[in-house]
């Protein structure tokens, strides 16, 4: 049987995932889980399709703070395809709630693991 490879790298999406777009609230079910991922693992990134700019950095700067959220970094990718930020982040693990993200991210890095976020609930989906 071949041996798990531990999960080092965690990346995690910023709207509809960590901070629900509705009401602008935390979503507690990817907070905690990465909250506890973040004792085992090496380090925790955000990953967000946003535009670069400083408005959404300072944005999600302040929600890191306010959630005290242990977040080693934040990658804003431009609108571009995710996938191509986790494989140069090594991610073993990544939460999204975003079906065309999904896909790529099957497509492209399969042995990553794939954490699907329900947007309208915030929680995980099987």
């Amino acid at each position: 049987m071949a041996e798990k490879k531990r999960i080092e790298i965690v990346t995690v999406d910023f709207d509809d995932t960590l901070k629900m777009k509705e009401d602008g609230n935390p979503n507690p079910f990817v907070i905690q889980k990465i909250i506890k991922l973040s004792k085992k693992v090496d380090k925790v990134y955000i990953v967000t399709s946003r535009r670069n700019t400083w408005d959404n950095k300072l944005e999600i700067n302040d929600f890191v703070e306010k959630n005290n959220l242990p977040i080693d970094g934040i990658y804003l990718t431009n609108f571009a395809d995710k996938w191509y930020t986790l494989e140069k982040l090594n991610s073993d693990m990544h939460f999204d709630d975003d079906e065309d993200e999904w896909r790529t991210i099957e497509e492209n890095l399969p042995e990553l693991q794939l954490m699907k976020v329900d947007d309208e609930t915030g929680s995980l989906m099987k």
